[in-house]
């Protein structure tokens, strides 16, 4: 019998600048929602904002564009009665470079937020399809960062690991980095995902085997999740030479905390979103699988034996 162990890395929540995760830092609602995390990376790229915004009068729609120093995008759009659905009075939109919300109204005043969407914030539940956009073809290309750094906590979770205290990784990239575009602040430039590690096991048996064998399948029980997460860190850390991580686990797979001598004849890492990772010696691309129709085909860190390796997406 062989034994496969494939874990998807999945956002607990959408990518954050790091002055946006600073401000959610004091909603108790999205610490909550966030706990799942004890995997999560730090990583850079040029800011995208909205522009152009304006309402259909024919359909509803709110239209915009998406614009970097380097890319525009244009004919780009929304619809406004889909997020109205539950709500039967006025709204009325709140517009601006770097999100847009859309408020309820109540005696002339805005009440509650119905909607509410960053750039990366709408770029994500889009490869989701938790919401549509027209036109909006290149997002892949949008989502495509700089990673600068991968950290685990194994005490709590990685939005309290980063922000609760200092955490000094973060800072060094803060004080050392250059922003891409001179007029940016570095702080909306780099960008925090928090990630939750989910598994798949693939038992691989011969008809031929022993009924034992067969009920030692079924006794099979998972790894513990931060073994797990721990031995992903290395993996993402070897493969990638992430260059704020100072520790290269240069002799991983070995290690004791992580998934070798676990018993698994193959084990690896993918990262379940649409996103693309980049370092000066390695690129990682991302594929959201979503729901078992969909398919995607995501590159894999795949550990066999004593040997680790890249498996690059087939073009």
């Amino acid at each position: 019998m062989e034994k496969i162990l494939l874990n998807g890395l999945a956002l607990a929540y959408h990518p954050i600048s790091n002055q946006l995760a600073d401000w959610l830092w004091d909603d108790a609602e999205i610490r909550g929602f966030v706990k799942r995390s004890n995997l999560y990376m730090i990583a850079q790229r040029e800011e995208i904002f909205f522009d152009g915004y304006g309402v259909d009068p024919s359909t509803n729609f709110l239209t915009f564009s998406l614009a970097s120093r380097h890319r525009r995008i244009d004919n780009l759009s929304l619809d406004t009665d889909r997020f109205m659905h539950a709500w039967d009075g006025e709204a009325e939109w709140e517009l601006g470079k770097q999100f847009f919300r859309l408020w309820s109204i109540t005696d002339n005043k805005r009440e509650k937020v119905l909607r509410w969407f960053t750039v990366e914030k709408l770029l994500w539940e889009h490869s989701r399809g938790t919401v549509r956009v027209p036109n909006l073809k290149e997002y892949r290309d949008l989502m495509t960062f700089r990673l600068l750094y991968v950290g685990i906590s194994k005490q709590g979770d990685s939005f309290s690991r980063l922000f609760a205290k200092g955490h000094e990784k973060r800072a060094k990239i803060l004080s050392n980095e250059s922003q891409l575009r001179d007029a940016a602040r570095l702080t909306d430039e780099l960008f925090i995902f928090l990630f939750d590690v989910h598994q798949t096991r693939i038992n691989s048996v011969d008809p031929a085997e022993k009924s034992e064998v067969m009920k030692e399948l079924f006794e099979l029980s998972s790894p513990d999740k931060m073994r797990i997460v721990a031995d992903a860190e290395k993996a993402f850390v070897k493969i990638l030479n992430t260059k704020y991580n100072t520790l290269k686990y240069t002799n991983y797979p070995y290690g004791v905390d992580g998934l070798y001598n676990q018993g698994f004849d193959r084990y690896g890492y993918f990262v379940d979103e649409d996103i693309t990772f980049q370092t000066e010696s390695a690129l990682i691309r991302g594929g959201y699988a979503g729901t078992a129709t969909r398919f995607t085909n995501p590159d894999l860190i795949l550990v066999e034996g004593d040997t680790v390796n890249l498996v690059k997406v087939e073009d």
